[in-house]
């Protein structure tokens, strides 16, 4: 008895944690994103109405101090399960990388439907046609207006009729191709191929000659904007030599102008006593030559000193 009786109140509890899990999940919806500002305006505003609101209701008897609260509770309820729901940062690389995957995959059928549509060489001369044009417009000449206003730099035209000469040069293509596949061939069906293929090559000419255009504008747009830049150094240059010039002369010429300042005191007496010393020490160590002996005079010839003569033996 005693286990099953600890086996029900776990039950219970599990059931009651469940519920209370799923009461705060369905009110708070932590799975979706977070409330926005003005939301969080919103919850506080008509929270400290509930809060002021349910103490006189509580006085007033009955359950009427819990209506303020539901409501609140319900306004929550639904502003949080009305917003997006939260992606996961697995689920955003799983969307990131799909999103990858069909565009590579639309790439791939774009540039198959032009080849279908324009042929090989067609695709790479629409393609170089792209770059150019691209080419130009990045360039500092157009975007500062040396090549005319920015709004009038179109070329969706020239895409336009070099997509079109090319699409209708392929279908001519692939006509005389399938007319040529026919048996027995009259002398209208030969002349009627040969027109289509002057016609192949008088259209594919002219996209040729469009396309090259493109490029000679695109190199000469890169010519600006190297002029451009070269004329930028030049004057940086020339005000850098402006200024270094006007420092020199302010350097040499304000030197030579200004008076000469008068000899220090100091120095001179320094420079004197520096002479004095050196004079000195020319003396002091100058050689010195040994002086000469010189005999003693001779005593004076008086009687005394005849007698210490007498007397010496």
């Amino acid at each position: 008895m005693i286990w099953v009786a600890l086996g029900a109140i776990g039950l219970a509890l599990l059931l009651v944690a469940a519920v209370v899990v799923g009461f705060v999940g369905f009110v708070f919806a932590p799975h979706r994103v977070p409330p926005t500002r003005k939301q969080y305006l919103v919850l506080g505003v008509t929270g400290f109405l509930t809060l002021f609101m349910a103490p006189p209701l509580s006085h007033s008897g009955g359950g009427w101090w819990a209506v303020p609260l539901v409501m609140w509770v319900v306004l929550l309820v639904i502003i949080r399960n009305s917003a997006p729901i939260r992606e996961m940062p697995w689920q955003r690389e799983a969307r990131e990388a799909s999103e990858r995957k069909c565009a590579i995959q639309q790439q791939r059928a774009l540039e198959l439907e032009r080849v279908n549509a324009l042929g090989k060489d067609g695709a790479k001369l629409i393609e170089r046609a792209t770059t150019a044009i691209a080419a130009v417009m990045s360039t500092e000449a157009a975007r500062d207006g040396w090549l005319g206003e920015p709004a009038d730099l179109d070329f969706s035209a020239d895409l336009a009729a070099i997509d079109d000469a090319l699409r209708q040069a392929r279908r001519i293509e692939k006509l005389v191709a399938e007319s040529k596949a026919l048996p027995a061939p009259t002398d209208d069906d030969t002349s009627m191929l040969q027109d289509g293929q002057i016609t192949i090559k008088r259209l594919r000419d002219d996209v040729l000659r469009r396309v090259e255009a493109l490029d000679d504008c695109a190199h000469q747009a890169r010519q600006v904007d190297r002029s451009l830049a070269a004329e930028r150094e030049q004057a940086r240059v020339e005000a850098r030599r402006d200024a270094t010039r006007s420092q020199l002369a302010a350097e040499l010429y304000g030197a030579a102008a200004a008076p000469p300042d008068p000899a220090s005191e100091a120095a001179d007496s320094v420079t004197a006593r520096i002479a004095a010393f050196r004079e000195l020490k020319g003396v002091i160590d100058e050689p010195r030559q040994p002086a000469a002996r010189v005999a003693p005079p001779p005593p004076p010839q008086n009687v005394l000193s005849w007698l210490r003569r007498l007397t010496q033996p």
